[in-house]
Parts: C-alpha cells; sequence; structure tokens
C-alpha cells in the first residue's frame, strides 16, 4: 500500500487524467444540460468515495478512480461555458485556493502525520481544526515567500541556476535521509529509558526476512529457519505460526540455547494455521500454500517430534458456529480447521505445544512510552488489564484448552509471565515489551516465552 501510494508509476494515470483536461483532449459539453449532467455526475461520485471510503478502503487502486473522474467530470462541465456550471470554480476565493493547494498538499501530511503522532487518543475536533489552521497558515507563508518568489524569477533566475538548486536539494536531501538511516536515527542523542524505547521499535529477531515467508519448495526441503545452538543434529523441534511466532522467535531461541538445543521456525504473517482446511479467496492463496506445506512437511518428517503452534489465533475470537450437517471447506471454522491440524500431527505420532495468545495494547507501546516520558498523555492508561484479557480471548482460550484436553498436546499461556497483576506489563526495567501494540519486543518475548521451558527439558 505504501509503495502504491506515493510512487509515480502507480498514480501516474491521475496526472495524467489532468493533463487531459489541460490539453483540450476531452470534447467540451454541447448542451447547457450535459454541463450540468456532468457535474451532477461528478459531483456523486466524490460524495460517493467521501461517504463511503473508510480507513480500511484499499487506496489509491481503483478506489481512486471515482474521485479522479468525478473531478475531471466537473472541471470538464466547465469546457463550454466558463461562467455557466463551474462559475464557482471561477470565483475568486475557489482560484485562490487552488493557487496554495500545492502548498496546502505539501504542508498537510508532515503537520497531521506529527500531531497524529502527538495523540493518543486521536485528534478531536478542535485539534483538528487547529492543526488544520495551521496547515493553512504555512501554506500561505511557503507559498507567498518561497513560490512566488521562484515562479516569478525573483530568485533563482536562469535555467542553469534553478538546475544545480535542484540537483543540491536532491543530493543533501538524499544523503541527510542515507544518514539518519544508517545511524539508526542517531539513537545516541538519547538517554536512560528513552533511548530503550526507541531501540525498542526495531527489537524483533534479527533475521527476520530469513524466518518468514517461505515458499513451499523450501519447506518441503527443510530449509527453515533456525534457532538457538548452532549443533542442529538433535533437532526434534518445528515452530509454525503467523507473525506473532515470528515476534516470539527470539525469546525462544534463547530458551533453546540455555538449554543447548536448537529448534526450526517458519512463519507466514497473517496466516492462520490450518487455513488450507477452509474455503478461502485468491487473496490467500500464499497462506494456503504455507500452512499445506508445512503440515506436509511435518507429517513426513519423522525426526520431528515437537510441533509447536504460535499464532495471535484471532480468528479464534468469535463465539463458535453450531457445526452444520454436512461438513464443507465452506463451513470449516477456524477452530475447526486447527483441530484438525492438531488430529493429523497426533496421529503422526507428534507432541503437540499450543501457545496462547499475548494481550493487546491499545496503542505503539514504544511511541506511547515515549510521549510519557515527555510527560504527555500521562492520564491515558495503555496497558490492557487482566479481566479486559480474559474476556476478550475468553473463546480462543476455550478452544485452545479444549484441544489441551488430548493426550500429547499442551498448552502454555504466555499471558500468565505478562500478567501477574491486575494488569497486563508493557514494559520492564524501562524496556518495552512490545514493538507495535501486539507483538512482543525481544525482551517481551523473552519473557513470553519462559513458558515453554519443558518443551527442551
Amino acid at each position: 500500500m505504501t509503495v502504491s501510494f506515493f510512487m509515480l508509476p502507480t498514480r501516474a494515470w491521475e496526472l495524467l487524467a489532468g493533463v487531459m483536461l489541460a490539453q483540450g483532449m476531452l470534447p467540451a459539453p454541447r448542451s447547457v444540460r450535459g454541463e450540468w449532467l456532468r457535474a451532477g455526475v461528478g459531483m456523486g461520485l466524490i460524495a460517493f468515495a467521501l461517504v463511503f471510503y473508510t480507513e480500511k478502503t484499499p487506496f489509491p487502486g481503483l478506489a481512486a478512480l471515482p474521485p479522479v473522474l468525478g473531478a475531471v467530470l466537473i472541471i470538464s462541465a466547465g469546457l463550454r461555458n466558463a461562467r455557466g456550471v463551474n462559475v464557482w470554480l471561477s470565483s475568486k476565493p475557489m482560484v485562490f485556493i487552488g493557487q496554495i493547494s500545492y502548498p496546502l498538499y505539501l504542508w498537510h501530511f508532515p503537520l497531521l502525520g506529527f500531531a497524529g503522532y502527538m495523540s493518543l487518543t486521536g485528534l478531536g475536533v478542535a485539534q483538528t481544526v487547529a492543526v488544520n489552521g495551521v496547515i493553512v497558515l504555512c501554506a500561505l507563508v511557503s507559498w507567498r515567500f518561497v513560490e512566488q518568489p521562484i515562479r516569478q524569477r525573483r530568485v533563482l533566475a536562469g535555467q542553469r541556476l534553478m538546475f544545480a538548486f535542484g540537483v543540491a536539494c536532491i543530493a543533501v536531501t538524499l544523503l541527510a535521509g542515507l544518514l539518519i538511516h544508517f545511524g539508526r536515527g542517531f539513537e545516541s542523542r538519547f538517554e536512560g529509558d528513552r533511548q530503550k524505547i526507541v531501540r525498542a521499535m526495531t527489537d524483533r529477531i534479527a533475521n527476520k526476512d530469513a524466518c518468514m515467508n517461505f515458499a513451499p519448495d523450501q519447506i518441503s526441503k527443510g530449509e527453515l529457519c533456525h534457532l538457538g545452538v548452532e549443533d542442529m543434529s538433535q533437532t526434534d523441534v518445528v515452530v509454525w505460526g503467523d507473525s506473532h511466532a515470528g515476534a516470539l522467535a527470539p525469546g525462544i531461541a534463547d530458551m533453546a540455547a540455555n538449554a543447548g538445543r536448537s529448534a526450526l521456525f517458519a512463519g507466514q504473517h497473517g496466516c492462520g494455521i490450518g487455513l488450507h482446511f477452509q474455503e478461502t479467496g485468491w487473496s490467500d492463496r500464499a497462506c494456503v500454500a504455507f500452512s499445506k506445506a508445512m503440515l506436509a512437511y511435518l507429517m513426513t518428517t519423522p525426526s520431528i517430534n515437537k510441533v509447536v503452534l504460535v499464532s495471535r489465533w484471532s480468528s479464534l475470537r468469535a463465539p463458535p458456529l453450531q457445526a452444520p450437517a454436512k461438513s464443507s471447506p465452506a463451513s470449516v471454522t477456524a477452530a475447526q480447521a486447527l483441530g484438525q491440524v492438531v488430529a493429523q500431527l497426533r496421529m503422526a505420532g507428534k507432541q503437540v505445544w499450543l501457545v496462547g495468545p499475548v494481550p493487546d495494547v491499545k496503542t505503539l507501546v514504544p511511541r506511547a512510552l515515549y510521549l510519557k516520558s515527555m510527560g504527555f498523555a500521562q492520564d491515558f492508561e495503555i496497558r490492557q488489564s487482566l479481566a479486559e484479557y480474559v474476556e476478550i480471548q475468553k473463546n480462543t482460550l476455550a478452544v485452545l484448552r479444549h484441544l489441551a484436553e488430548q493426550p500429547g498436546v499442551s498448552l502454555v499461556l504466555p499471558h500468565e509471565r505478562l500478567c501477574q497483576t491486575a494488569w497486563c506489563d508493557v514494559a520492564q526495567d524501562g524496556y518495552p515489551l512490545y514493538f507495535d501494540d501486539n507483538h512482543l519486543s525481544t525482551h517481551g518475548a523473552k519473557i513470553a516465552a519462559q513458558v515453554l521451558a519443558p518443551l527442551f527439558k
């Protein structure tokens, strides 16, 4: 989504729509009725996007078509007669907004982003109005004292000087970006707990790219990620899961290393265990292939005796449905799919270890702790209470406990380490236990993974 939003190749057609208008490549309406029809349809398309688009709407993609086409229709409605339906677009206030529209566009993203970052509860109406006022003020200043002097050739007159200045700006920006990136944001400028908080934002498994998103042929060959000691000759443990398994992996690696043991690990972002037993769509094809390949590998590898299943288990949170009379992939629930995985692993003589879900947090933990260290949002409680955790996860825990009643199936609960009081911890000794709002940091993983100590005995 980030690439498609910011990069030119995926947005070029929107710019070309404006070029077609500017170059007169679109025919003008033939009548007043045609003008109003175009303008009406255009307004309707933009209104549709305003009303029905949400934060979950994929954008740009096809979702960009209604507002772009709507703008084209509204502007082209005035091609026949500028004083007709689009007379309001020719008014001085609208023309002036058009003149400062580009600096408005440039300023709105960083200022709204920074304001949102500084607010743990989200911007209220008054805050949003205030931020937008600042955006307009900044846009006016930059338009008046930066854009206008350059456009009117009062500064940087001449093509060579303008080109040299542009190249210099690009070079300085690129160099600054590289220095910040390879300098890890100059963490040394922070001290004490603030430095621990900042480092937690990237505190996760070191070789995460090598441990996630395996291809089926890699899995069939046993080319999985290694955890623990380098000697893999006695490895009989495989960890299978999603991104939460990847977050817990450093803790498992630490437990294995301390016991002089090792384990194999493979994870796939956002993929439910046993998803291939359910009816899925095209978008889940990679998850289905991963789930099927992992189960096939485990079933055909007799040296693997213990299988650890780690997931967020969010698909188990809904209350269980009554089983239909006739089973089909369309009727298989996530709980039933997990049950089939466990049953097949047990039939193959494997010991199955189910790892329960970790508590969710109400916002990004490192950001929240950093803002609190600066005196902001002191009254905002980011922790989840143990009672909230139990209520949210009651169906998940019921499914996992039911499966653990079978011989050869064990259930371990990381929250028992993280929620030792009425609240679930988000930091310990100044170190954040999460690197976002639901994935454990390396420090958090080493605490939560202690529940798996019996695995390596």
